[in-house]
């Protein structure tokens, strides 16, 4: 948490030099998360039946965040560089504390009549505590390092229209966890195309299709030095979807319908292979200078393999909602209320095992941003 300080007071000197160019919010938030590891509502562990009270971990926090652009144009170029971070601290479970930083670098150029490229790099790391793996935990949030490089090519065709096509490499490497390393490679190549209709309500349709596989490998150590054994896995994912979007004129009420189907196949295994479609809404509106924003979404996914009988397949279904009421004043602050709400629905129903049952997780916080 010293290292998010450090880097607010580095910022906030940086501007004197690049005051024109160089673009910095910061905040901080108070808030209250409920069952922040995603616990089951009860389970039986060494013959005691275990409730909510002993699973769910819920805890006050703060989060601080500081975010900043510098972008520079000339001509038909510009380049960007952006850096986030932000931490939570949580008042009464340790274990749950949180760091994450992420710098990305974007070189975007118009090359040819209605067409862009762009490259942007960027790198990431989260960090939190391990936990113990004798404590009654359903999910960890795991500490990481990223990169990511997503190459993107826009093509502004005539008649309202556009079309986006990007291809994209990711490394991601997790902490070390009880003796084990993991960290896997992974391509994708995305197709978007965009059409609009002008009027006193703007309509706009979107379409995509993603394809993105991952090469996993998993290293158990014997020693500090040498894994014991070695397991390699690789997921691919298809992934097809349509949003329709409405927006009035003056961009006072937007609302966006999304759809998606999506396929991950698990290669040698197959155990983890499912079908899934998800729908919702995202809605945003503005009362005077407040504005409200509320997604929604729900999730269907079938599993392919996995059992949770002889004769039944595993199942969820999501619910996803997120509210958030924002409202500046004096010129470059902002009150933010924030809720969110996760709902995992599952039909397995062993109560001595916590793996792949369902789950509620939700949070409320609030807090003032500063636009410097």
């Amino acid at each position: 948490m010293k290292r998010i300080i450090l880097f607010a007071v580095i910022l906030l000197g940086a501007q004197n030099y690049a005051s024109a160019q160089l673009r910095v919010k910061t905040g901080a938030y108070q808030g209250y998360e409920w069952n922040i590891f995603r616990n089951p509502e009860s389970l039986i562990q060494q013959s005691d039946t275990l409730g909510r009270n002993q699973l769910w971990s819920n805890s006050s926090y703060n989060e601080l965040f500081i975010n900043t652009d510098y972008i520079k144009k000339w001509g038909n170029s510009r380049i960007k560089l952006s850096g986030d971070i932000s931490g939570n601290i949580y008042h009464q479970q340790n274990s749950a504390q949180r760091e994450f930083y992420k710098a990305t670098a974007s070189f975007r150029t118009k090359y040819a009549s209605r067409k862009y490229f762009e490259f942007s790099p960027s790198f990431s790391r989260r960090k939190q505590p391990n936990i113990g793996q004798s404590d009654v935990i359903f999910r960890s949030r795991f500490s990481y390092y990223q990169v990511a490089t997503p190459l993107n090519f826009d093509f502004y065709l005539k008649k309202q229209r556009w079309l986006k096509l990007e291809t994209s490499y990711r490394y991601k490497a997790y902490d070390a966890n009880g003796g084990e390393q993991t960290d896997y490679h992974s391509f994708s190549a995305q197709a978007l195309y965009k059409k609009k209709w002008k009027g006193s309500i703007q309509r706009e349709l979107e379409l995509f299709a993603e394809w993105s596989t991952r090469n996993q490998t998993t290293m158990d150590f014997a020693t500090a030095t040498r894994p014991e054994r070695i397991t390699n896995r690789s997921f691919t994912t298809y992934r097809f979807g349509a949003s329709l979007l409405f927006e009035s004129v003056k961009k006072r009420f937007r609302i966006e319908f999304p759809v998606s189907y999506k396929m991950l196949s698990d290669t040698p295994s197959e155990r983890l292979n499912y079908t899934q479609i998800e729908g919702g809404t995202k809605l945003s509106f503005f009362v005077k200078n407040v504005r409200v924003y509320q997604s929604f979404s729900a999730t269907i996914r079938d599993f392919s393999n996995l059992t949770i009988t002889d004769n039944e397949l595993l199942n969820y279904n999501y619910i996803r909602s997120t509210t958030t009421v924002t409202i500046p004043f004096f010129n470059r602050f902002v009150y933010t209320v924030k809720g969110s709400l996760i709902r995992r629905l599952s039909n397995r129903n062993t109560i001595t095992s916590s793996a792949f049952r369902g789950y509620l997780s939700s949070y409320i916080e609030t807090g003032i941003s500063i636009n410097l």
